[in-house]
């Protein structure tokens, strides 16, 4: 049996200079609790994973609601911070 390593989070295999891992696909609905997905999205892009976000129009309205600034913004806010992730918007067909 393989043993597990002591650390083998996303922060420590970067730090190594490993593989930051697959994409990870986060789509934000029109439900509420928005800000989860946000917080998700800029932990993952810290951590230095890749991040598609996908938003539907009722989630983008949401978001604006919640938190008082529409995705666009935060989208320019996680760009501007040069984090170590990649991040892709696409556009959720409504």
């Amino acid at each position: 049996m393989t043993p597990i390593p002591n650390d083998s989070s996303p922060e420590s295999k970067l730090q190594a200079g490993g593989n930051p891992g697959l994409p990870i696909l986060v789509a934000i609905t029109g439900a509420s609790g928005s800000i989860y997905g946000l917080r998700l999205v800029s932990e993952l892009l810290q951590s230095g994973r890749p991040v598609h976000l996908v938003a539907s129009e009722w989630g983008s309205k949401v978001i604006a609601i919640e938190t008082g600034r529409d995705l666009a913004t935060w989208m320019d806010d996680w760009r501007q911070q040069e984090l170590p992730g990649r991040l892709e918007n696409h556009q959720a067909d409504n």
